[in-house]
């Protein structure tokens, strides 16, 4: 809908002629945001404030307005291809899909009215008037139509439960020029016949379709009808939210499904995948649930042939249903992965028969996928990182390696509520036994050090021979880690043997929660457990580099004694730096239970 200030513009042709001017308002500043650097954005406001002064002294006085910076360019000394750039970005923030309103057609008109040569680079460019928001009319339509020239449409509803049938009826002519169509929905909560309608349109040169409803305030609001993929031959990205999915996908590069609905059991869902040899996205979004009567069971292998999805480079699956997650990950063959994301919303660790913590069992190994190798991680002898993080009541262990360009990445994050005992011991035994065939060259840690055991440390720097970075983060001591580095490698017949013989760098830092009164590491203890590893390590010829401690000294008294204790006894034993810093005066970053 367009504001007053524009119900008098007329756009009749390319050359902008015949726009008439109304009187400006401010940029949004929400849409310059972020769009340039500092001193861009900086010019680009004075640009504005210095149009708005000169159309009071000349007609044609508004592109010569000198800047009020007491340096630099002035922003009308931009190249036009500069000015391009710049339109074309501001063009994809005002026309963002799920973001349109009332007054994003008064956003984009307002640009052409900033200046004489704004409004000729902004007219002369088809493809800035290809986007036309529908919010209550077709007034965009109207405008936007006799400049975009043979540039196909994409056309964004703003609340397609607001509009007329009429509208509808109208829109028809133009339906075989559409090549993206955003529905965006006010709410899911009532019937909804307009969407209905209009999905049931044949639109044939339509390539991308999104339906986002900005608030579902019953979870158990209608569903609609699925639509007839006939009617949308060339689609090829499609994003839905809470609509029954179509089974026929095969033409598909991108799925994005967010709450919807399957008609079909599990193994007709695969088979569907399987047709779809051309898609390279999929994103399942608590879409699985439908699925779950008809799924394995426990992780089993698959039964039936997995869909096989030659192109597909990047999955993500969140659920609340850690089977399901494995189910889906069991059944599909994805050779040209290079990136996979599995996220749990519920998961707990199961007991057994007298109530106890079955602590052998995995907790994240369901939400990896049966052969992580698939997805290329370091099978070209690629460095890999490992990182375990714990943020609130999520866990998330991920795996990236990088060759040149190109990069590969698992990440699997699962939630406890409760448990979290055994939660980080699992993740680095699933780190060691799923990935140690990987080149992990640096492995990062944040999350607390409690609970953590030697053993549980020896085993995964058994498994990770190629590590030379190890950077920590915790709330607790990290003196298991030096005791599983100590042990690890050991053996009764070559005891000589050192685990992670390459590691060259230990990062710690320490951070302490109010109810630790943990005096200013290392104590004593810590001392001699840390010195008694690198006097091992400098033994068999495997020294470190660079060992950094940092630590918030106003929380702990004596820290200026511990620090220099600690770079005394220690230095000897690293080739090169010993670090003891103060994270007094650095903002500490927050970590999970």
């Amino acid at each position: 809908m367009v504001s007053d200030e524009y119900t008098g513009s007329s756009l009749q042709d390319s050359t902008g002629e015949d726009l008439q001017r109304p009187r400006l308002r401010k940029l949004p500043s929400r849409i310059l945001s972020g769009l340039f650097g500092g001193h861009l954005k900086d010019r680009v406001r004075t640009m504005r404030r210095g149009a708005a002064q000169g159309q009071h002294n000349s007609k044609e006085g508004d592109t010569q307005v000198q800047s009020r910076q007491p340096s630099g360019p002035h922003i009308n000394d931009l190249p036009d291809e500069l000015f391009l750039e710049i339109f074309d970005q501001l063009h994809a923030a005002t026309f963002c899909a799920g973001n349109i309103h009332r007054h994003t057609l008064s956003e984009w008109l307002h640009y052409i009215h900033v200046c004489t040569r704004w409004r000729y680079i902004i007219v002369s460019v088809p493809s800035f008037w290809r986007a036309i928001p529908i919010v209550r009319n077709l007034k965009a339509l109207r405008f936007f139509v006799p400049l975009r020239g043979n540039v196909p449409l994409e056309i964004h509803f703003g609340d397609v439960q607001a509009l007329q049938p009429q509208i509808l009826e109208d829109l028809r002519t133009h339906l075989p020029e559409i090549r993206l169509l955003t529905v965006t929905l006010s709410s899911l909560d009532f019937q909804n016949d307009p969407l209905d309608d209009l999905l049931s349109m044949e639109m044939p040169a339509l390539e991308e379709l999104h339906v986002l409803p900005r608030v579902v305030l019953n979870p158990d609001a209608r569903i609609h009808a699925p639509f007839k993929m006939q009617q949308f031959p060339r689609l090829r990205h499609l994003e839905l939210h809470r609509l029954i999915c179509p089974s026929d996908m095969s033409n598909l590069t991108t799925l994005h499904l967010y709450a919807c609905v399957w008609s079909i059991s599990f193994d007709n869902f695969i088979a569907a995948l399987g047709r779809c040899s051309q898609l390279v996205e999929l994103h399942l979004d608590q879409s699985l649930h439908p699925l779950h009567l008809t799924a394995p069971r426990g992780g089993s292998h698959p039964q039936k042939r997995p869909a096989y999805l030659p192109r597909l480079r990047s999955l993500i699956i969140e659920d609340y249903s850690p089977d399901l997650i494995s189910a889906v990950l069991a059944h599909v063959t994805t050779p040209s992965i290079k990136s996979v994301r599995t996220i749990c919303y519920a998961t707990r660790p199961r007991r057994d028969d007298n109530g106890d913590l079955i602590t052998s069992e995995s907790l994240l190994r369901p939400l990896l996928p049966y052969d992580p190798f698939d997805i290329q991680l370091a099978v070209n002898s690629a460095p890999a990182t490992a990182r375990i993080s714990t943020r609130e009541d999520m866990c998330t262990l991920t795996v990236t390696s990088t060759e040149g360009h190109c990069s590969s990445n698992i990440s699997v994050s699962g939630r406890f509520d409760r448990e979290w005992t055994h939660v980080v011991p699992s993740a680095m035994h699933d780190l060691a036994d799923v990935f140690s065939g990987a080149k992990i060259t640096a492995l990062v840690i944040q999350a607390s050090s409690y609970y953590i055991l030697p053993t549980d440390w020896k085993k995964l720097f058994n498994a990770l021979p190629s590590l030379d970075t190890l950077d920590l983060t915790s709330s607790g001591t990290w003196t298991a880690m030096w005791q599983g580095l100590h042990r690890a490698g050991l053996l009764a017949a070559t005891p000589e043997v050192v685990g992670c013989p390459q590691l060259a760098t230990v990062r710690i830092r320490h951070i302490s929660r109010p109810e630790d009164n943990y005096p200013a590491p290392p104590d004593e203890n810590d001392l001699q457990v840390i010195k008694d590893t690198l006097r091992w390590r400098a033994l068999h010829g495997a020294r470190l580099k660079h060992l950094s401690w940092s630590m918030c000294s106003s929380e702990h008294a004596g820290y200026d004694v511990a620090r220099k204790r600690f770079l005394d006894e220690l230095g000897p034993f690293v080739d090169g730096t010993v670090a003891y810093e103060d994270l007094s005066a650095v903002q500490q970053p927050e970590l999970g239970r």
